[in-house]
C-alpha cells in the first residue's frame, strides 16, 4: 500500500489540497475505527453522515469508492504526463 500511496502522492492534481484526499483520510479513519477526537473532521463525518454508527454499512461501500477514484485520477494524471513527455513539438 505504501508504494501505491507514493503514486498517489506524487501523481494526484493538487494532492495536498484536495477535497477528495480529505474525505479518503476521514473514511480510513472510521473503516479502520482509529481514535477520533471531538470536533475532528472524520468525527463530524461519521456524526452527520453515518449517525454516529461506526458500523455503517456505506463507511466501506465510501471508502472503496473514493479509493477507486483517487486512483484512477493518479493513473489519468500519470498517462497525461507520460504522454506530454513522449509528444515531439509540431515545429521540431
Amino acid at each position: 500500500m505504501a508504494n501505491i500511496w507514493s503514486f498517489v502522492e506524487k501523481f494526484y492534481p493538487n494532492y495536498h489540497g484536495c477535497d477528495k484526499i480529505s474525505l479518503f483520510n476521514d473514511l480510513s479513519k472510521l473503516r479502520f475505527e482509529e481514535p477520533l477526537k471531538p470536533g475532528d473532521s472524520a468525527n463530524q463525518l461519521l456524526e452527520n453522515k453515518y449517525d454516529n454508527d461506526i458500523n455503517h454499512a456505506n463507511i466501506e461501500t465510501d471508502y472503496a469508492r473514493t479509493y477507486v477514484r483517487i486512483l484512477e485520477l493518479a493513473i489519468e494524471n500519470y498517462l497525461t504526463v507520460r504522454t506530454s513527455l513522449l509528444t515531439v513539438p509540431d515545429n521540431y
